[in-house]
């Protein structure tokens, strides 16, 4: 004969029962997590193509093209000018860059100085040489933000992206560089430029092609310091 059926109290069963109900819904938060916190997969961008870089000297069709690629319509190019266009490798990763002598369009100059612009404004006569620290660290004097007026004469400068360089239409990262054009520029290619040490110059670091010009009655270099565009004064013993 079999004993008494015990029954679970009520307390017990509401108890039981809420516990797994709990614990249900932790299986399925911890679900969700998982599913949430998973990293996104994005594609590469398209590799730029190989071969030899495109190194035609610029046209003015073409400039103006990259220019307004890059800036719209905030900037005018100052084609009256002897020498308002110089391509090179400027920043040293053997793509093409261009250097065009402009200057604000008129009614653009929000749009120039706008923090969120696509272009890094600077005044190299204001930046000073990057300092070598122990361990092989570098330190780059900080500069106050440049502000770009109606007057202005300015150098763009467009980095290149793969072998097409500046013509590339993905080329779009670019300097707007205040008081740094000069008289009679050139570019002088990195070997060449390294050579004006032996008449009696100390140069800064280079690390691609520079501009030689003359900038308020001195002979001077616009060069890349990695991180901006710097102006050096040449010595006057120098060729």
């Amino acid at each position: 004969m079999s004993g008494p059926k015990t029954r679970m109290p009520p307390s017990l069963l509401l108890t039981s029962f809420l516990c797994l109900a709990l614990s249900a819904c932790s299986r399925h938060d911890q679900k969700q997590q998982t599913q949430v916190e998973q990293p996104r997969s994005f594609s590469p961008p398209p590799a730029s193509a190989s071969g030899p870089p495109d190194l035609r000297p610029p046209q003015p069709a073409e400039a103006q093209e990259a220019i307004q690629r890059v800036y719209d319509q905030a900037v005018i190019i100052e084609s009256n000018r002897p020498q308002y266009l110089i391509a090179g490798d400027l920043n040293g990763d053997n793509s093409p860059d261009l250097a065009v002598v402009v200057r604000p369009a008129p009614g653009q100059l929000a749009a120039i100085n706008h923090e969120l612009a696509n272009w890094i404004r600077c005044e190299p006569q204001k930046v000073k040489p990057s300092v070598p620290q122990k361990h092989g660290r570098i330190l780059l004097q900080m500069a106050p933000p440049i502000v770009i007026e109606q007057r202005d004469l300015l150098i763009a400068v467009i980095h290149g992206y793969g072998p097409q360089g500046w013509r590339n239409p993905q080329a779009r990262q670019s300097y707007l560089l205040k008081n740094a054009a000069g008289a009679e520029m050139k570019l002088l290619r990195l070997d060449e430029a390294l050579k004006l040490a032996s008449g009696g110059n100390r140069l800064p670091r280079l690390q691609g092609d520079v501009i030689r010009q003359t900038l308020a009655n001195e002979q001077g270099l616009l060069y890349y310091t990695g991180a901006k565009y710097a102006w050096h004064r040449l010595s006057a013993t120098g060729p």
